[in-house]
């Protein structure tokens, strides 16, 4: 079974480097934005530390604010993702703005990919900021499929 890894990219490293290291994909789509594209272009190279073997694909938004515009980008990655023969594909949407993370979610809700989040203990700014550096815990979340399949059906009686 072929890996596949969907990062959000924000401001700082470790975590997406701790969500890398415990999937180990064979190939890795980081959507950013162009305040993060140099961060992206670090965690390429971190990644191909980790496996030589790991190809990675950079995407950049335009817009990390505008929901739209994450959402036409991480889509595309999506499909691309999708398409792999036998993919096991996981979705990390820690890093980057709101919008990123909830395009990235919004962009995979009808697949069945995995979810993680990397949360913490203790953060910055009163404990409620970003986690510190070695206190990252990747969270495999749910998926809400059975929000979502209910949702729909819900959708169609409407009809």
């Amino acid at each position: 079974m072929k890996k596949v890894l969907i990062c959000t990219v924000g401001g700082t490293l470790p975590p997406l480097v701790k969500s890398i290291e415990s999937f180990n994909p064979e190939l890795l789509y980081l959507v950013a934005s162009r305040d993060t594209i140099d961060l992206a272009v670090e965690l390429k190279k971190k990644a191909r530390e980790i496996s030589s073997e790991c190809r990675v694909e950079i995407e950049q938004v335009e817009n990390p604010e505008a929901l739209q515009d994450c959402f036409e980008k991480t889509r595309k990655v999506v499909l691309k993702a999708a398409s792999v023969q036998d993919g096991l594909v996981r979705v990390d949407y820690t890093g980057g703005t709101k919008s990123m993370s909830a395009a990235a979610v919004l962009a995979t809700a009808d697949f069945r990919f995995e979810y993680v989040y990397t949360g913490g203990e203790k953060r910055d700014r009163d404990n409620v900021g970003r986690v510190l550096d070695g206190y990252e815990k990747l969270l495999k979340m749910p998926v809400p499929l059975s929000y979502l399949q209910s949702s729909e059906l819900e959708h169609v009686r409407q009809l």
